[in-house]
């Protein structure tokens, strides 16, 4: 989809949007899940996993992980700025 050169670009470019992005998205995220309220056993359980794996998580050290520059980077997925839409998107290299 992009070369590594425009992956790089990308990155160094919109770096601290793409962090900004990410951890708004995640609060968001958790503020929705500490919302939920249900008398659905299942859901409170999963409910429940998803705290305890939001305390464990390091979300930016999640964040950098996307980031091709990062030495223990992920070897699946990278972070793109969207200029156009103005948003972080995680695509899989192909």
């Amino acid at each position: 989809m992009y070369t590594y050169k425009q992956i790089v670009d990308n990155q160094k470019m919109f770096k601290n949007e793409i962090i900004a992005f990410l951890q708004s998205e995640n609060r968001k995220i958790a503020k929705d899940v500490l919302e939920i309220n249900s008398q659905d056993e299942f859901i409170l359980q999963e409910k429940e996993k998803y705290i305890t794996r939001l305390k464990k998580i390091k979300i930016n050290d999640e964040i950098e992980k996307y980031f091709f520059s990062n030495p223990k980077r992920d070897k699946k997925f990278y972070v793109w700025w969207d200029v156009n839409s103005q948003e972080a998107i995680i695509l899989k290299y192909v």
